[in-house]
């Protein structure tokens, strides 16, 4: 995959300076009914663990975080620190607060990236099938590489001619036991929102810059949407397999034959 020509954003026609109205997506949010916790069916204590983008900090994420406890959710920063290292380096980190979120709920763990994060959190997913039920991306490019030329000049920076090799690792499919959500914008200044989606995942559309989408209202809606559609998937599953468990304690014990 080459990034000079897989790029499309010089066909997508939104320029870089609409991130400049990301701090009007940060104050609607605040007026929002959602942001009260109004309209949405609020968590149980699942884990969910928030992954920065590109040059970004877990600080980035801590309205998003401050946000999913308040409405009942158990919220865990990344602990990859700034997103500005190799992608093994990265993925091992989210690794290893997915394995301790998982040994301190019990349960598989939901996990919400943003941009390159997002990337991150599919690879993470990849390599801890068994410990993550949900991955949902906040405008990231899951299904080829467009975005805007200062961007994919930065991500080389960081990642080096390896970056090709990265992300398409990334973006190989999740197993069905994962559930995967991706919200994009098509005023996206950054990346080409075409990119944000696959096939195979449930795609949500909001309004908004790409650096707002992790102070959005209408992306909390969705997240919040997300997350209750995985529970109530964690409930029939568990339901199914009590009744199971419950079958075969009723079922008559074998026969036994005792040889003389």
């Amino acid at each position: 995959m080459d990034l000079t020509t897989t790029s499309r954003y010089a066909d997508s026609g939104l320029p870089l300076w609409r991130e400049a109205f990301a701090g009007l997506d940060w104050l609607s949010l605040r007026f929002s009914p959602v942001y009260a916790g109004h309209g949405i069916e609020r968590g149980r204590g699942e884990a969910v663990v928030l992954v920065p983008g590109l040059f970004a900090a877990d600080a980035m994420m801590i309205e998003l975080h401050r946000w999913l406890a308040r409405v009942g959710y158990m919220p865990y920063e990344s602990g990859v620190g700034v997103n500005a290292l190799p992608c093994d380096t990265l993925i091992a980190r989210l690794s290893a607060t997915i394995d301790r979120a998982y040994a301190e709920t019990g349960a598989p763990v939901r996990l919400v990236g943003h941009s390159l994060g997002g990337l991150l959190a599919r690879g993470a997913a990849l390599r801890r099938p068994g410990r993550v039920a949900q991955v949902i991306t906040l405008g990231s490019p899951v299904q080829g590489l467009g975005a805007h030329p200062a961007v994919l000049a930065a991500a080389k920076v960081v990642h080096g001619e390896d970056i090709d090799a990265c992300l398409a690792a990334l973006q190989r499919p999740l197993p069905a036991s994962i559930a995967e959500t991706n919200v994009y914008s098509k005023s996206d200044g950054v990346v080409d929102w075409r990119t944000c989606t696959r096939g195979d995942a449930t795609a949500v559309e909001s309004r908004g810059s790409h650096t707002g989408l992790i102070a959005n209202a209408e992306v909390y809606g969705a997240i919040a949407t997300a997350l209750a559609a995985q529970s109530a998937r964690d409930d029939l599953r568990c339901s199914a397999v009590a009744r199971l468990v419950a079958a075969r304690a009723d079922a008559p014990a074998p026969a036994t034959t005792i040889s003389r």
